[in-house]
């Protein structure tokens, strides 16, 4: 199951996360059950993004991350981020609950503040 995401983000602004699913045999596949948490390197969640739902769940589904989502941390944070994603899916052949999760890195791009 990939996410699909670009590889940068910029500080406080709107990133969309492509997430498809596919079944063990390559095909889309609509999960029982989608959650996601976004963290930094170090787990620290971001903005409270621990296990969110997603309700209505797709064979592929975009998940909007902005503004707090995407901020800087201070000075010790490089903004390498983690979208991980859980899931649980029914195969015809192999039975129902079974997990489909993964986890992508994306950067997100200090926002350099013009003073003037």
């Amino acid at each position: 199951m990939p996410v699909l995401l670009s590889v940068h983000a910029t500080e406080k602004s709107t990133y969309i996360v492509t997430i498809i699913f596919t079944d063990e045999n390559g095909a889309p596949v609509i999960p029982d059950t989608i959650k996601w948490t976004l963290t930094d390197l170090y787990n620290m969640v971001i903005n409270s993004r621990e296990d969110i739902s997603i309700i209505v769940p797709a064979a592929s589904n975009d998940v909007l991350l902005k503004g707090d989502d995407l901020q800087i941390l201070g000075s010790g944070d490089d903004g390498a981020r983690v979208f991980t994603v859980e899931a649980t899916y029914t195969s015809l052949t192999f039975g129902a609950n079974l997990p489909l999760n993964g986890s992508a890195r994306f950067s997100v791009d200090d926002l350099i503040e013009i003073n003037g």
